[in-house]
């Protein structure tokens, strides 16, 4: 008996699983509320107060290493250690989307926002 197409098989799921627990766990997750911002991730726990916030930036470009320049609109956050938050480096988002978010985040720290194209 030929046990390997159960192995083929077997094998396609195991990674599968595999993969997108491992592009699950890649994810950083950002909350803000009224006591600051909370980034869990991978190996990855932080908890920052807004008063700790420097700056706040809505980046509505970037550019890439070759060159060519992407609409992928996100928001970034420094703090005062230097911990740094991108938030939302996702494409199939609007680009107004991160007005709301940026919006309470100044409220609560009382710092201006800056459009940035990178």
């Amino acid at each position: 008996m030929d046990i390997r197409p159960t192995c083929v098989w077997a094998g396609l799921i195991v990674g599968s699983f595999a993969l997108l627990v491992h592009a699950s766990m890649r994810e950083l997750h950002t909350t803000f509320d009224a006591n600051g911002v909370r980034a869990t991730g991978p190996g990855h726990r932080k908890r920052c107060a807004w008063s700790d916030l420097t700056d706040l930036i809505i980046v509505r470009t970037s550019k890439k290493k070759t060159g060519k320049v992407v609409k992928r609109s996100h928001l970034d956050l420094t703090f005062r250690d230097g911990v740094q938050i991108l938030t939302g480096r996702d494409h199939s988002r609007p680009t107004d989307f991160w007005e709301a978010p940026a919006a309470f985040a100044s409220q609560q720290s009382g710092l201006a926002i800056r459009r940035v194209e990178r």
